[in-house]
């Protein structure tokens, strides 16, 4: 499970992603590598996903519909993307 921790005015927070949260970001590091400025995130409760993302500053919004990795969400998302890399090659060998 991925965590963030977020110092602000308010203290520390500290959010562990869920599934929904982890598999959207992996699809929009995915998306970014693929030179897509933008993910649609409309359907299938994606826009709440992207909601709860943004309050936690991983994704902003672009357009109505469409969102983009923040600098702390690129860092997480490839954080995630190493550690699931990482531990499938452990499986393997």
């Amino acid at each position: 499970m991925a965590t963030v921790i977020e110092v602000g005015t308010n203290g520390i927070e500290v959010h562990a992603l869920d599934a929904s949260e982890r598999r959207l970001l992996l699809e929009l590091l995915a998306s970014e590598r693929a030179g897509d400025d933008a993910l649609l995130v409309t359907g299938l409760g994606r826009d709440r996903v992207a909601q709860r993302l943004s309050e936690h500053g991983i994704v902003a919004w672009v357009s109505v519909d469409r969102v983009m990795l923040t600098d702390l969400g690129l860092y997480v998302a490839e954080r995630l993307a190493d550690r699931l890399v990482r531990g499938s090659r452990r499986r393997l060998v």
